[in-house]
């Protein structure tokens, strides 16, 4: 549901990028350089947040195909969701700029 508005797809991968991240500095003895984006999804607070953020995309994807078909559904019809993800996840991503950018983090 995230390549519904092109700003969701960022904004969801950067969330999930977090906890993995998170997890493997917290853990980075246990694992090789080809884990780095595995275990995040374990936390219980990212599993809660995954599921409000799931709930968020599933009513608007709903809310938008009463009122349109999918083939004719613009990114602007997905404006609502996006204002509802930023509300929930904006000062969740914000707090842990300090693992942005990953690539640079992880660059050889």
């Amino acid at each position: 549901m995230s390549f519904n508005h092109p700003d969701a797809l960022a904004l969801i991968q950067r969330f999930q990028e977090i906890d993995a991240r998170k997890h493997f500095n917290e853990h980075s003895g246990d694992y090789g350089m080809d884990d780095t984006n595995v275990w995040g999804i374990l936390d219980s607070s990212y599993q809660s947040l995954q599921r409000d953020a799931w709930q968020v995309m599933r009513e608007e994807e709903e809310s938008v195909e009463c009122e349109v078909a999918i083939e004719e559904q613009p990114p602007r019809d997905y404006e609502r969701m996006m204002t509802r993800l930023h509300e929930l996840l904006d000062s969740y991503v914000d707090t842990s700029r300090d693992l942005t950018p990953y690539v640079r983090d992880n660059a050889a």
